[in-house]
């Protein structure tokens, strides 16, 4: 794709489909001017940037009267990541399975488990606090992963033990699954775990 630089605005060229297609950038704007020659009304009232295309359009070797077809250029599309695919089921269920490593047995547990999303943060509540099994691996080791009916990332646990933060982890339980399911499920609110999706 040739450039053409001329009073402090650039004229780029490439063919498409056998056919030349400009864009004219001055003064860090874009323009895409339809047909040749460049008319007036596709630079939004910028005589300036006008008057540099046609400056700049001298250098081209097409014949001014040639039609331009502009094709608008798709981004590439973005293949979506593990950590999407999660995030989009975690956004409908309400029960996900979590995957730890035993403290002792080096082996890998899963456990299903309730949680809350909020944002980028994935929050856990131990159903017998610090005394839960898993929260106890998770001490030793923080990695863990986390599945959402075959929709799975390997992320980092942090645990909260600040009473008042556990308490809010608590209060968005409730809000979620209902504070009389919170209740029968739940003996102990001494701790949490906090994961970053993001």
């Amino acid at each position: 794709m040739p450039n053409y630089p001329a009073r402090g605005g650039e004229l780029r060229t490439f063919e498409d489909n056998g056919k030349w297609t400009y864009v004219v950038i001055f003064k860090d704007k874009e323009h895409r001017p339809g047909m040749l020659p460049f008319r007036k009304k596709y630079f939004n009232k910028e005589p300036e940037a006008y008057r540099a295309a046609l400056e700049m359009y001298k250098y081209v070797d097409v014949p001014p009267q040639s039609p331009v077809r502009f094709v608008k250029k798709k981004a590439p599309r973005r293949v979506p990541t593990p950590q999407d695919n999660l995030k989009e089921r975690l956004s409908r269920y309400r029960q996900i399975k979590i995957s730890v490593i035993g403290r002792k047995s080096g082996k890998t547990i899963s456990i299903p488990v309730w949680f809350v999303l909020e944002d980028e943060m994935l929050y856990l509540l131990p159903v017998q606090g610090s005394d839960t099994q898993w929260y106890r691996n998770v001490l030793e080791n923080p990695s863990i992963r986390i599945d959402a009916r075959d929709a799975e990332a390997e992320f980092q646990a942090v645990t909260i033990t600040d009473a008042k933060t556990v308490k809010s982890v608590v209060e968005k339980f409730r809000e979620k699954y209902g504070s009389g399911d919170v209740r029968k499920y739940y003996s102990k609110f001494d701790v949490a775990v906090g994961v970053e999706t993001g």
